[in-house]
């Protein structure tokens, strides 16, 4: 069971903000919520540690459009 391993200051932490925000949030899923934040935080760290030169091209930007109709 994975979630044996996250720190109990974690899981207060995810209670406490999904308080503050009137998220309501089932004790059995935040081990869940904290594996997650523990997953972005690895994939940021391997983003942000990608070298880029400054001949690097720029990505394209997400434009978010409206749905057309079927």
């Amino acid at each position: 069971d994975w979630s044996s391993d996250v720190c109990s200051s974690d899981l207060e932490l995810v209670v406490r903000a999904a308080r503050n925000i009137d998220l309501e949030l089932a004790a059995e899923h935040v081990p869940g919520v904290v594996r997650y934040f523990e997953l972005i935080v690895q994939m940021s760290e391997l983003v942000n540690g990608f070298p880029l030169e400054a001949c690097d091209e720029q990505a394209s930007t997400f434009s978010p459009c409206a749905p057309t109709p079927d």
